[in-house]
Parts: C-alpha cells; structure tokens; sequence
C-alpha cells in the first residue's frame, strides 16, 4: 500500500508540474521553441519554479533546451485541466515549436496542429 501511495503521490507531482508549465506557456500566443521557453519562464520567480519543477536540472540550474525538448515531447497530447501541449511545426532551422492547446478551441485534432507550418514572426 505505502508503494502504492507514493507513486500516486509522484503522478500528482509529475501532473502538478505539467499543469504549472502549460498555464505558463498557454499565455504565450505563438508557438516558441523549447529555447523561447526557458528564456521566458526564467525570466520571472514563478516561471522559473514552473520549468524547475517540470524539468528539474542539475544544481538548480536551466534545463538545457535538449533535456527541455524531450521532456516536452514525452507529454505531448497529454491532457490536464483542458490542456494540452501541441507540437505544431518547424521553424526555419527546423527547431520543433510548441503550442498549448485548450479543450475550447479543441475542434482541431492534435494531428492537425502538428501537420501545421508555422513559421517565425
């Protein structure tokens, strides 16, 4: 039982984080690399605290945009509090962009977003 307990304890954790990050990003209109990423949520407390705890790096320091990425792309679809993260394109060095998605616009299936081509702005 008390395995039991903490591994649901780490799922809330894990799910906790993914919904900080997603809240974090779902105010940003245009899709951002896993680099945007970093450079805006480190620019304040609160989303720094939303990376750290989504995607924790050595000695508190950044994640790299490597590690970030593939975080990103492990939870890709996964659905918390009517969100989700979309991986929607390239850019023009081919460097993947993400979205969040809600469940109000969520007429348009995830692969529908990832077979769009954003480009810079």
């Amino acid at each position: 039982v008390q395995g039991t307990r903490a591994t649901v304890e780490a799922l809330d954790e894990a799910k906790g984080a993914l919904e900080a990050l997603l809240e974090l990003v779902a105010g940003w209109s245009a899709p951002v690399t896993a680099k945007d990423i970093i450079a805006r949520a480190c620019g304040t407390p609160d989303g720094r605290d939303a990376l750290l705890a989504f995607c924790p790096a050595v000695g508190g320091r950044e994640p790299t945009s490597k590690s970030l990425g593939r975080r990103l792309r492990a939870v890709v679809g996964r659905r918390v509090a009517g969100r989700w993260l979309a991986e929607v394109g390239k850019d023009r060095t081919k460097t993947v962009l993400w979205k969040v998605e809600t469940s109000a616009k969520g007429k348009e299936t995830l692969q529908t977003l990832q077979t769009r081509n954003y480009t810079d702005e």
